[in-house]
C-alpha cells in the first residue's frame, strides 16, 4: 500500500477534528426549561452542579447564598448554553422537598413498580414474594432506600 502525503494525512486529522468538536449532544436542550436535583459543588469551587433526570449536569451560578438556598433541593432552570458535557442554566424556581416521609412513600411506590416489580420477582422466587404482604414489600422497599439511595435526598 503506497503512503499517503503528510500534508494530505494533516488535513484529513483536522477535518476530522473539526466534526468531532462540533458534536454538541444536549443543543437542542437549548432555552428550553429543566427540572434539576442541586447536589453538588462544581470543580471551581463556585458553581453548583445540578442533574436533569436524564443525568445531564447543569452548571449553576454560585456563592455561599445561592448555596444555601439550592443545595440539595429540587429547581426549574432554563438552560442558557450547552456544551458538549454539560449545560449552563439560570434558576426559575426553587422547589422545597417534601417531608422524608411522604418522599419515601413515592420512592418507594416507583421502587415496587418499577425495580421491584411482583411479576419479575415471582420468576425467581414464585412461593416467596407471593407470600409477602404490600407492608413487606414496602417495608422492603424502604430498606432498599435507606440503604443505596445518596443520603443527602433523605435528609
Amino acid at each position: 500500500m503506497k503512503r499517503v502525503d503528510t500534508k494530505e494525512v494533516k488535513r484529513r486529522s483536522r477535518e476530522l477534528t473539526a466534526y468531532i468538536e462540533s458534536y454538541m449532544p444536549h443543543g437542542a436542550l437549548l432555552g428550553s426549561e429543566q427540572r434539576v436535583w442541586v447536589t453538588d459543588i462544581a470543580k471551581d469551587g463556585t458553581s453548583l452542579v445540578g442533574h436533569t433526570k436524564s443525568y445531564v449536569q447543569v452548571l449553576l451560578p454560585g456563592g455561599a447564598e445561592q448555596r444555601a438556598r439550592l443545595m440539595g433541593k429540587s429547581a426549574t432552570v432554563r438552560i442558557k448554553s450547552t456544551h458538549r458535557w454539560y449545560l449552563v442554566g439560570e434558576v426559575l424556581q426553587v422547589f422545597e422537598r417534601t417531608s422524608v416521609r411522604s418522599g419515601l412513600a413515592d420512592i418507594a411506590r416507583h421502587v415496587i413498580q418499577r425495580i421491584l416489580n411482583p411479576r419479575f420477582l415471582s420468576q425467581w422466587h414464585p412461593m416467596t414474594w407471593r407470600a409477602v404482604s404490600d407492608e413487606g414489600r414496602a417495608n422492603f422497599a424502604r430498606h432498599v432506600i435507606d440503604t443505596h439511595l445518596n443520603p443527602c435526598f433523605l435528609r
